[in-house]
């Protein structure tokens, strides 16, 4: 275990829940005087806070029926992307349910809107292969009938499972869904009144978590995440989460993951010049946060 940056890591996790407090408080920008935060973007120490989290806990919490929260789930964290949901919602009148996945109205709809000029279907924010090794398969339609596959072939193990584990393995049925995608829609799942399910039992590590415990000097495992969780808890200024009924919450083990795939890129800059000011795509504070309800009971 290399001490100094275990030290350096709460010390992180700690400023990076500070300056999402300080700029909800309307501070100006720097919101911090540590050059690498203040120059780089890092997601949330929560991640029901980042704006994408927020957006399925509405979107999960509408569904009617567990199974239209299933594939919402799925389908939204393979484009990530509000906007395209938004362009859904508007044409369909609601947001899609799991028989309009399976008929021909939403892959409809997804190509139309990849066809309109400027518009995007999917995000940035990490890179999505829907059939490796299947040069010129078309990507909407592809990420279309995976979801129609899900619910085809897994849907029903996963709402009789009673595990995170066995929820992720059910979703590691779908033919190249990895173990990243599986733990997305499981937490996204998690939020809403159609899971409510502790995110403490388990979690699978990603690249990055894993790229993160290595600079710690700790052995990439799940025993490792708990370690850091349990010493995060421990600090005095552990960053925790204002509930509706009075209550605070820490950070779980899905949220500690992501914050070492944070802490990994945080780790290669130390000791190198200082980045140029990062600049939000929408400064200032953020809309106030929904939380899961069943976090409040």
């Amino acid at each position: 275990m290399d001490v100094d940056h275990v030290l350096a890591y709460l010390g992180f996790v700690e400023e990076r829940h500070r300056v999402w407090e300080r700029r909800q408080q309307g501070a100006p920008q720097p919101w911090t005087s540590d050059p690498i935060i203040a120059g780089r973007k890092f997601t949330n120490v929560f991640r029901v806070l980042d704006p994408g989290s927020q957006y399925a806990l509405r979107l999960l919490d509408d569904a009617a029926t567990p199974l239209d929260a299933l594939a919402r789930a799925f389908l939204y964290r393979f484009t990530n992307r509000p906007e395209t949901w938004e362009y859904l919602r508007l044409h369909l009148r609601q947001w899609p349910t799991a028989s309009q996945v399976m008929g021909p109205e939403v892959m409809e709809l997804l190509l139309q809107l990849r066809g309109r000029e400027g518009a995007q279907v999917f995000s940035g924010a990490y890179i999505i292969m829907p059939n490796p090794g299947e040069p010129g398969v078309d990507k909407v339609k592809a990420v279309v009938r995976k979801t129609r596959v899900m619910l085809t072939i897994a849907a029903d193990a996963y709402l009789a499972a009673t595990t995170h584990a066995d929820r992720v393995a059910a979703l590691r049925t779908v033919p190249a869904v990895g173990d990243f995608m599986a733990q997305q829609v499981v937490t996204d799942m998690g939020y809403s009144r159609h899971g409510a399910y502790d995110e403490n039992e388990s979690v699978v590590l990603g690249p990055g978590s894993r790229a993160g415990l290595k600079h710690l000097g700790l052995p990439q495992r799940v025993e490792s995440v708990a370690q850091i969780r349990n010493w995060l808890l421990a600090q005095p200024d552990c960053p925790r989460l204002q509930l509706s009924n009075g209550a605070t919450r820490p950070p779980s083990l899905m949220d500690v993951q992501n914050t070492l795939c944070e802490w990994s890129k945080y780790a290669r800059l130390i000791g190198k010049p200082a980045p140029a000011p990062y600049r939000p795509a929408h400064p200032g504070p953020q809309p106030t946060p929904f939380y899961p309800e069943h976090w409040s009971n």
